[in-house]
């Protein structure tokens, strides 16, 4: 193809797939939904840490 960069080739001299013109350089999009799914319950696990460090705190301080 005129004007596209030469690849390298590994150690066989394979040459390695080409990405796609929408490659996103490696990151999976999600749909909105999972994508909230997922930051909510991450939110949940934070906040749940959090609360076990302060109790770990008040206990040491008794």
């Amino acid at each position: 193809m005129p004007g596209s960069r030469p690849q390298a080739s590994d150690d066989k001299g394979i040459q390695p797939e080409t990405p796609a013109d929408d490659d996103t350089e490696g990151h999976n999009l999600l749909d909105p939904s999972s994508a909230q799914h997922l930051a909510k319950a991450r939110a949940q696990e934070v906040e749940r840490q959090m609360r076990d460090r302060k109790r770990q705190k008040e206990a040491r301080g008794r």
